[in-house]
């Protein structure tokens, strides 16, 4: 059991007059006990639970160090919560309301009883935001696979091969090579198709002067990278070429602007003013970057309206973009993890556009 961890969870259900946390997102449950099956945790000053069905039991056993295993018979569910809130002596319990469906709530209110319910939002995550040592060293290996996994992108990115073909390769990679696991859908957009932030990988197949935006990971140990590159089939426009130069300068002045005690809007705002003075403000939509670890997308948020302060050991991503619809698109991503000296990008694949 991660002391520290699970202590940091008992205290915010203390500071919400509760004396229990339940838990029932998989990577929070992940995070506090390190079981990664189905189920729920319940977590208290009088000691932690894993409840779950026969399918898991010898799994959670073998990865929740610390946490009494309780496995409930069919039909049993909430009389096995009732049980163990009670054998932890949990009068009163948080739980995340933004996982447990409103269904989901009566019934456990109504299988509760006298046991209080108290809603509360994002507390995991917020716990999750600042990684720890092995957290982060984890990420730096995903952070090398990816790399590795981008050459390997460049080598098979050839006038007609498709975007899907694209995705299937490194997907089999990822996997194959790396015994890693794909930390998101890939995108792959080429062409015009890149005006598009998130588009669907399709059989549009690449052609001379085209750009492709790959916006990828791997991910280890649940773990994930994100990263985006956008590389050139041949020559591009000068349009295109524009274009990422502006993307480029934006995304490198945010990055080196990264540090602890730097606002989130502030970076976001570097970013987004460069692109602003360059004529491109209004196809530049999305937030500059998120954070990152067992999901793909964490706090903080680097975006407008933040109110988030960076901290040493978040790991963000900054990733500004432009999208101009009928020619294309320019995204560059790289995952840092903000240190006492700066933000330090955890990729080390160049920046500089590549022409293939």
């Amino acid at each position: 059991m991660n002391f520290s961890r699970v202590n940091k969870l008992i205290t915010q259900a203390n500071i919400n007059n509760c004396s229990g946390f339940m838990l029932k997102d998989r990577n929070n449950i992940r995070y506090f006990s390190g079981y990664t099956g189905e189920g729920a945790a319940i977590l208290s000053e009088n000691g932690c639970a894993i409840i779950t069905d026969s399918r898991y039991t010898e799994q959670a056993q073998k990865q929740a160090e610390g946490f009494e295993i309780i496995t409930f018979e069919s039909g049993k569910y909430l009389d096995t919560v009732k049980l163990t809130c009670d054998k932890l002596n949990i009068d009163a319990m948080c739980y995340e309301a933004d996982v447990i469906t409103c269904d989901e709530f009566n019934t456990l209110k109504a299988g509760l009883g006298a046991i209080g319910l108290v809603p509360t939002k994002a507390v995991g995550i917020s716990i999750r935001k600042i990684k720890d040592a092995s957290e982060i060293k984890i990420m730096k290996k995903a952070a090398r696979v990816t790399d590795e996994l981008l050459e390997m992108a460049y080598l098979l990115s050839k006038p007609g091969v498709s975007e899907l073909d694209l995705v299937a390769e490194l997907s089999y990679l990822t996997l194959k090579k790396y015994k890693a696991e794909s930390a998101f859908d890939t995108i792959v957009a080429s062409g015009d198709n890149g005006s598009m932030p998130h588009a669907l990988p399709s059989e549009r197949v690449f052609k001379s002067g085209d750009m492709v935006t790959l916006d990828f990971g791997a991910a280890l140990e649940g773990y994930k990278s994100d990263m985006t590159r956008t590389f050139a089939i041949g020559e591009p426009s000068n349009k295109m070429k524009e274009i990422y130069q502006i993307v480029y300068d934006a995304q490198k002045a945010a990055q080196d602007a990264l540090k602890p005690g730097a606002a989130c809007k502030d970076i976001d705002a570097i970013a987004r003013n460069y692109i602003t003075e360059k004529g491109y403000g209004e196809y530049f939509g999305h937030g500059l970057g998120h954070g990152v670890g067992l999901d793909i997308h964490e706090l903080p948020r680097l975006a407008p309206t933040s109110t988030e302060i960076l901290q040493e050991n978040m790991v963000v991503t900054v990733e500004p973009g432009i999208y101009i619809p009928g020619v294309g698109g320019v995204r560059i991503e790289n995952t840092c993890v903000i240190t006492k000296d700066g933000g330090k990008a955890l990729f080390g694949a160049s920046t500089d556009m590549v022409k293939l």
